[in-house]
């Protein structure tokens, strides 16, 4: 089937499929005649999405109780990330930008027909049929793999029983234990005291068996280590940056590490985690992206000077928790999606491929840029894992990343709070099947959990995944 032939049942009438036919043959004749179709094609769209909102929710939601209110929270993700992938695509014509947005045209079509097959899966769990693709009992004699191996494995695309599940803040105030620390210790206590990194990295593995551990932390670790307090408002600021006893000022996250190490076994991965040197550029400048950006545009050698020096610190920041038993490493590029997409190599993409280049493949590297969409660039990082954030779907992510690079990804924080364990179990379902039979995934959330996040709805989750079979 070719990629503009409509699957069968996939929409109400086949205008879809004509206005996509129509933008594919008017952008050899010319911008405006694709744009024109492209908008009433937008319209089209967002018009069946609103008939699906009005109609379909409700029905769902007082025919089947929790599994249809499950089903309507994830059909709403998505046509939030439709809606997403439509401005993305309206950008790049308003840019004159016209050599890849027909692949994302293409890539919407199919978005949209494989959605009949994703919700016929749930539909039958709605309806209580046993869900394909649960494990089957492990040969005599074999035992299961432990947390750490079956993330590694993950990491590099080898076949894993299940799915391994961490989530990005799950060591944090979300938990009721957490909260008990936190009645007794500052937060920054907390980070700055490895006893007490050690307690609260422990605590969700210990709760719900996450295969990785990560310590709480926050990008001020590194600033105040930099002796600026941090921030920076003139090229001297740069040069005063205090570079060499970086590691030093901060021995206390390897102490922590070790600890955590020591205790965890092979129950769970450890990992290592920093900023992106753009993120870190940007707390830097009065903790605003915008001022970082206007510094590349303006003064790009002053730029270049920031970032090879937040580079090398974020390379020795890593090595330090590596040599301290870190199995991989976490790079959050938490303002990637800041940087508008023809700009981002030169702002993040750069600086994170040197980063992990100085790691010289000692351990797997996951890059977290959340929001950006500049698909060329992270895939020359040289990272083990790309996190997808929540604004697009796995399926199209899995389409964009090639087979020899994991995905870790990307479930809606707002359902944690939203949906109740029942529902969160279909919406976990639905983001499972997106993934089946592609070697090299790793569940996680689109962004940090929320602090109002139940344990029992994160419990289901993990129960979930478990009984997954990829």
């Amino acid at each position: 089937m070719s990629p503009m032939t409509p699957a069968p049942g996939r929409f109400e009438d086949n205008r879809f499929i004509d206005l996509l036919r129509g933008i594919q043959e008017a952008k050899g004749e010319g911008v405006e005649q694709a744009r024109t179709l492209f908008k009433e094609f937008r319209l089209h769209l967002e018009r069946h999405i609103a008939r699906e909102e009005e109609f379909l929710f409700p029905s769902f939601n007082e025919a089947k109780g929790a599994a249809g209110a499950g089903l309507t929270a994830v059909m709403r993700v998505e046509h939030r990330q439709i809606r997403h992938l439509l401005d993305e695509i309206d950008e790049k014509f308003a840019r004159g930008d016209l050599d890849t947005d027909a692949e994302q045209i293409v890539l919407l079509e199919l978005l949209r027909g494989h959605q009949q097959q994703e919700r016929a899966v749930v539909y039958r769990a709605m309806e209580g049929e046993p869900m394909p693709g649960l494990p089957s009992r492990p040969p005599e004699g074999s035992r299961p793999a432990t947390g750490r191996e079956r993330f590694l494995d993950a990491c590099h695309c080898r076949p894993v029983d299940h799915p391994p599940v961490w989530m990005m803040g799950q060591a944090g105030r979300c938990l009721p234990e957490f909260r008990e620390l936190e009645k007794k210790h500052s937060l920054r206590e907390v980070m700055r005291t490895p006893e007490l990194a050690a307690e609260a990295a422990l605590q969700p593995i210990e709760r719900f068996g996450f295969d990785a551990a990560i310590l709480f932390a926050d990008n001020r670790l590194i600033a105040e280590a930099l002796g600026r307090g941090a921030c920076i408002r003139q090229p001297g600021d740069i040069r005063r940056l205090e570079l060499e006893p970086v590691e030093e000022r901060l021995g206390f996250v390897a102490e922590a590490l070790r600890l955590v190490r020591q205790r965890l076994g092979d129950r769970a991965a450890l990992l290592a985690a920093s900023p992106s040197p753009w993120t870190l550029a940007a707390l830097l400048l009065e903790e605003a992206p915008a001022q970082a950006l206007e510094l590349l545009q303006s003064e790009p050698a002053v730029f270049s000077l920031l970032l090879e020096k937040l580079t090398l610190v974020v390379t020795h920041f890593l090595r330090l928790q590596t040599d301290a038993g870190a199995d991989a490493v976490q790079i959050f590029d938490s303002h990637g999606g800041s940087i508008p997409s023809e700009k981002f190599e030169a702002a993040s993409g750069k600086w994170m491929r040197q980063v992990i280049a100085g790691l010289e493949g000692s351990v797997p590297a996951i890059v977290f840029s959340n929001g950006a969409r500049n698909w060329g660039s992270l895939m020359k990082l040289g990272a083990r894992v790309i996190g997808i954030d929540a604004g697009i779907t796995l399926r199209r992510a899995r389409r964009l990343v090639p087979g020899n690079i994991a995905l870790q990804g990307n479930l809606d924080p707002e359902l944690l709070v939203a949906l109740t364990p029942g529902e969160l179990g279909i919406a976990t379902r639905t983001l499972l099947e997106q993934m089946r039979n592609r070697p090299g995934y790793i569940f996680n959330l689109g962004d940090e959990i929320p602090s109002a996040a139940s344990p029992e709805g994160i419990a289901r989750v993990i129960e979930t995944v478990r009984h997954f079979h990829p």
